[in-house]
């Protein structure tokens, strides 16, 4: 173990991040909100296809990466040490949920420190580690991390290794997801980087499983494209305007810093309707972004850029003058529909993005873009091999829980036959979602919830569950109400998280829905600090098809006098707080 004396530190900094606009919804509550999140699988050997090109000779290129490290048949086992104060430094670092939501903090700072690590048994020093996400991936017990394995000793029999992007699968409790996505993208052609499962250990402290991914760098690139030397940006809550082309992170050239290409796909996204498609078609590989379209869709990558213009990379190709994209912070996929999204529920298209809106209005393109997601829908979704996959995946993962798992499962044999059924039909229109903010965003209220009830079934939430005394107000009025509650774990939750719920009604017959989440590991005795996604809680007014999603409880603490996993165990506690409202109660 590196005493703390040895330990340095240094800031990176990450431009650009996702303000408020990552969507909102109840469903988001327990899912969070990626952003910056995870990386890759390949499920096919050789990717690409086109010859690399020697390094940029200003720059001297990275060492290969060994073959195995990207296997989905073996589990990579990662061991880091680095001192103790610095690791609860790194778990701590970030910003709060409230930050994320109202904008702030934009600029957000990750600090790196010194590490050792060992890789299958590989020791590793010189080794720097630091926290990497937005906000899902910013836990405190299990945070998302990047190594940088710098110009450390090395022994001559092994591959040296460049760096390990570790992500925490904060919205994917099976652990496969973002393998299985990236096999698919990579089915079809498209690019997309490799990755499998890693089981971590820091300190002697076993964290899990993280998918371990692939970072689309220059040596990423070589592998599609025959020169390397273009422009490589990565997005996260960010579209091609204006007003957003300076929070594109640039991965490459960063020096000149030259946006001349992203520069003249927005304003050829200015042209009119008649003229659009000829206009992008000479800055923009339309028939790359369509089949990168139909993927995003195909797998339900809500997150994406299609869905919410997050998670993405787009490399503008010298040779060919043109710009392809390439998928990012996959875990929150296989869905439905967006769960951000209310007025658009059909699985057939996302198209919150700008190109993909714009080219969706144009009859001519929007069939093109439902044809080509039949047919890769047909010749990449397997479904035999999918579930095989999945359970390759997960029998190395003795953490994946079981009930996202099944889920997994289910949606992985049903969503073909069901995708191809809404395909018949006629193409829905895609409902703009308002983006005026509620005038009532960014209200902040004090919440403080005593309770007193028991562990059992969170269907059950009657009366007599157990009394709770709750002080909320909502848009400066006092909530005083009679108050029930349970505190449990959803069986059927995709999420292995522990939960306490209460609920009241309202003289006029609307309910007020109160939640707080942490996880499993953290339901007995103490004091925990809500953090972030990990350790929340939200607000709901209940109002039938009128119901509204009133905002997040966090910036406090939760404390457990008695709190026990075990059917029928008491629990009691309470919370302090604050409420950040989105939107408007109405009381």
């Amino acid at each position: 173990m590196m005493s703390t004396g040895q330990a340095s530190r240094r800031v990176w900094v990450r431009g650009g991040e996702v303000g408020a606009r990552c969507g909102l919804g109840l469903s988001l509550l327990l899912l969070g909100c990626s952003s910056g999140g995870s990386a890759p699988p390949e499920a096919t050997a050789g990717m690409g296809g086109q010859s690399p090109i020697a390094p940029d000779p200003l720059e001297d290129p990275p060492p290969a990466q060994p073959e195995g490290l990207y296997d989905p048949e073996h589990l990579l086992e990662v061991s880091i040490e680095l001192a103790a104060s610095d690791w609860e430094a790194l778990r701590a670092d970030g910003r709060s949920l409230f930050d994320f939501f109202l904008g702030r903090n934009t600029e957000l700072e990750y600090t790196e420190f010194d590490a050792v690590a060992t890789v299958d048994g590989q020791r590793y020093e010189g080794v720097t580690v630091r926290k990497k996400g937005a906000l899902g991936s910013m836990a405190r017990l299990r945070p998302s991390l990047k190594l940088d394995f710098g110009d450390g000793p090395r022994d001559p029999a092994v591959p040296e290794l460049d760096r390990l992007t570790l992500n925490n699968n904060r919205q994917d409790p099976s652990h496969a997801k973002q393998c299985l996505v990236y096999g698919l993208f990579a089915k079809a052609g498209l690019p997309a980087p490799r990755c499998n499962l890693a089981h971590v250990v820091v300190n002697g402290e076993d964290l899990g499983t993280f998918s371990n991914v692939e970072a689309i760098k220059k040596p990423f690139l070589r592998r599609y494209f025959a020169n390397d030397s273009g422009n490589l940006y990565e997005a996260q809550g960010v579209d091609f305007i204006a007003t957003d082309a300076s929070r594109f992170e640039l991965k490459t050239n960063e020096a000149a810093n030259d946006r001349g290409d992203l520069e003249r796909l927005i304003t050829a996204l200015d042209a009119p309707d008649a003229e659009l498609v000829t206009r992008l078609s000479e800055v923009l590989d339309l028939e790359q972004f369509r089949d990168f379209w139909a993927l995003e869709t195909l797998t339900g990558h809500w997150d994406g850029y299609a869905g919410n213009r997050n998670n993405y990379f787009a490399y503008a190709d010298p040779e060919s003058g043109l710009f392809h994209f390439m998928p990012w912070g996959t875990d929150g996929t296989f869905v439905e529909s967006s769960p951000i999204d209310t007025l658009n529920t059909t699985r057939t298209v996302y198209a919150r993005s700008l190109i993909a809106s714009r080219l969706y209005n144009l009859a001519e393109q929007r069939q093109l873009f439902r044809n080509r997601l039949g047919e890769l829908s047909e010749s990449v979704w397997d479904e035999s091999a999918l579930v095989a996959e999945l359970e390759q995946l997960t029998a190395l993962a003795p953490d994946a829980w079981p009930a996202a798992t099944d889920a997994l499962t289910q949606h992985l044999e049903t969503h073909r036959e069901t995708l191809a059924g809404e395909l018949a039909l006629l193409a829905p229109e895609w409902i703009v979602t308002p983006s005026t903010p509620s005038p009532c965003n960014g209200i902040i209220n004090n919440v403080s919830m005593e309770f007193s009830t028991d562990y059992g079934d969170l269907d059950a939430l009657q009366p007599e569950a157990g009394g709770f005394e709750v002080a909320l107000s909502l848009d400066g009025n006092a909530v005083t109400s009679s108050w029930f509650g349970r505190a449990g774990v959803d069986p059927a939750a995709t999420e292995p998280n522990a939960i306490v719920r209460a609920l009241s009604f309202l003289p006029d017959g609307r309910g007020i829905f109160l939640q707080v989440t942490v996880p499993r590991t953290q339901f007995a005795p103490g004091v925990r600090p809500l953090w972030g996604l990990e350790s929340a809680g939200l607000v709901v007014v209940l109002d039938g098809a009128n119901s509204r999603f009133i905002g997040f409880i966090s910036d406090g603490s939760f404390e457990l006098d008695q709190a026990s996993l075990a059917e029928g165990a008491p629990v009691s506690g309470r919370l302090n707080a604050r409420l950040l409202q989105l939107g408007c109660a109405d009381l």
